[in-house]
């Protein structure tokens, strides 16, 4: 709808019919008036040549204006371009969060399945050294059993000797008796020559026949004694028999007790071995975990990088905001969303150097541990070297055993062919004696 508005310019009025409202007429007009007293102020012309002038002026400032539009407009087209590339590195940026989102989440997956299998290797750790301990315990006890047995061993070699002894504190005896034996044979050949001298002689000597009947009844009784010591010192050979035999039982029973050491030394050696298989499975789970903790901290350090990277690139958008924000007030709107935006990517950025340094710090204590447990693998391993030494020494003591059972044995058979001995001799003098009674 037109409108009719009286304008007043330099003192006159004028009509102008319009579609503006008469304010913004007004304004227009009082714009001019202004411009032409200006310039009927600056110089001496007239009204029309004036009006020339504003005109002219005003179409200057028209052309200036609509330059400094179409820079702004550009401008303008420029801040829209970069808002719309920050949008797409916003996007990107948070893409770019989602994906060490989830690396982050994989990692502490990765160092929760780490935590999970440093403690299952603690406990084989624990138990490998209860083993170790109870093996050691058992090695103790084998050496306690050993070192009886050699007690026993040289309580057998010293009851050996003093059997030994007697043997030949027997074997003397018999020697002796012998020589009575063989001193009587002698005294009674003679007492049989003078007996046979006598009864050729003459009957006259039947009281010395007599007196020698009676000389040869008491080398009967001589006899008779010597025969009852030989039967005593036949108890005595069947005693030392029969200690023989109890001797010859201690040796099979030291025999069998070493038998069954060395079963046990054997099984020692076996348990000794799987203990070493199980060091070096351990040590080998501790490798394989510092693997995977290097591979944790070199995701890290790329997590730290992007980080730094993000944060450099925000800093750089944290920039553009500020010129686009002092170049076109238009655009602070955009810029200011811009901005929250970046301060959203700084505190994600800020979030996730948090996240990458609990990472670091968990991969440390991973290491840590894992160095730990390296450590206590090591202290087993030596300890299982220990107990092999221990088993050896055992193995040793049993066949120093072996061999003292095996001499105690040699000397048993020799008291028992001693005995054997003696029961002849035994045998020997009861016969002469016999045969001295015959006579």
């Amino acid at each position: 709808m037109s409108n009719r508005v009286v304008v007043t310019i330099c003192g006159e009025d004028y009509t102008f019919i319009a579609e503006e409202s008469a304010a913004y007429m007004q304004k227009v007009g009082t714009y001019v008036s202004e411009k032409m007293e200006e310039v009927l102020g600056a110089s001496k012309v007239g009204r029309t040549d004036a009006a020339v002038l504003t005109a002219v002026n005003i179409a200057d400032d028209l052309f200036k204006v609509q330059t400094e539009v179409e820079q702004r407009r550009s401008q303008l087209k420029g801040c829209l371009e970069e808002a719309k590339k920050l949008q797409e590195r916003m996007g990107e940026l948070e893409e770019e969060c989602a994906a060490l989102k989830g690396k982050n989440e994989r990692a502490a997956q990765l160092l929760s399945e780490a935590r999970a299998e440093l403690t299952e290797q603690q406990k084989i750790a624990e138990q490998m050294k209860t083993e170790a301990s109870e093996q050691r315990e058992a090695a103790e006890q084998a050496k306690a059993e050993a070192a009886e047995q050699r007690e026993a061993a040289e309580q057998a070699k010293a009851e050996a000797a003093e059997h030994r002894e007697s043997a030949e504190q027997a074997r003397a005896e018999a020697v002796e008796q012998r020589e009575v034996a063989e001193k009587a044979k002698a005294e009674a050949a003679e007492h049989r020559e003078v007996a046979e001298q006598a009864k050729a002689e003459a009957v006259e000597q039947r009281g010395v026949a007599e007196q020698a009947k009676a000389e040869a009844a008491e080398h009967r009784e001589v006899a008779e004694q010597a025969k009852a010591e030989a039967v005593e010192q036949r108890g005595v050979a069947e005693q030392a028999k029969a200690e023989a035999a109890e001797q010859r039982g201690v040796a099979e029973q030291a025999k069998a007790e070493a038998v069954e050491q060395r079963e046990v030394a054997e099984q020692a050696k076996a348990e000794a071995v799987e203990q070493r298989e199980v060091a070096e499975q351990a040590k080998a789970e501790a490798v394989e975990q510092r693997e995977e903790a290097e591979q944790a901290k070199a995701e890290a350090v790329e997590q730290r990088e992007s980080a730094e990277q993000a944060r450099a690139e925000a800093a750089e958008q944290r920039e553009v905001a500020e010129q686009a924000r002092a170049e076109a007030v238009e655009q602070r709107e955009a810029a200011e969303q811009a901005k929250a935006e970046a301060a959203e990517q700084r505190e994600a950025a800020e979030q996730a150097k948090a996240e990458a340094a609990e990472q670091r710090e968990s991969a440390e204590q991973a290491r840590a541990e894992a160095v730990e447990q390296r450590e206590a693998a090591e202290q087993a391993k030596a300890e299982a070297a220990e107990q092999r030494g221990v088993a050896e020494q055992a193995k040793a003591e049993a066949a120093e055993q072996r061999e003292v059972a095996e001499q105690a044995r040699a000397e048993a058979v020799e008291q028992r062919e001693a005995a054997e001995q003696a029961k002849a001799e035994a045998v020997e003098q009861r016969e002469v004696a016999e045969q001295a009674k015959a006579e």
